[in-house]
């Protein structure tokens, strides 16, 4: 769900995390019985440390970027201003995992499938 449309209102906030909580146990519950308690950490967020949690909203970030850069290159020019932010975002935290997926991996989003196999 777009950022503004999640943190709009206390309200919407706490029905999408409600939504949250509940795709969380749901595909807890898709697990065997005995996985269970070793994955919840990883898809519960409240069992994520600080570090974790950097992470994660990071790679959000990036996904938010990418739907933007593809959003762009297909025309549709809303997205940029929120691209030019994200990024800023994204180059601002420095996270050494972010970095090294803009300059390795990002470039590659750019271009056709097509164009990847050469």
């Amino acid at each position: 769900m777009p950022t503004p449309v999640k943190y709009h209102s206390k309200v919407m906030r706490e029905v999408f995390g409600d939504i949250e909580h509940k795709a969380q146990l749901e595909l807890l519950a898709l697990l065997p019985e005995d996985l269970r308690g070793d994955f919840a950490p990883y898809i519960q967020e409240s069992g994520w440390d600080a570090e974790v949690k950097q992470v994660v909203k990071a790679a959000d970030r990036l996904s938010a970027w990418l739907k933007c850069q593809a959003e762009i290159r297909a025309g549709n020019k809303e997205f940029e201003p929120a691209a030019s932010q994200i990024y800023k975002r994204l180059q601002a935290e420095a996270l050494p995992e972010v970095l090294y997926f803009l300059e390795v991996f990002a470039p590659s989003y750019q271009r056709p499938l097509d164009h990847l196999l050469e």
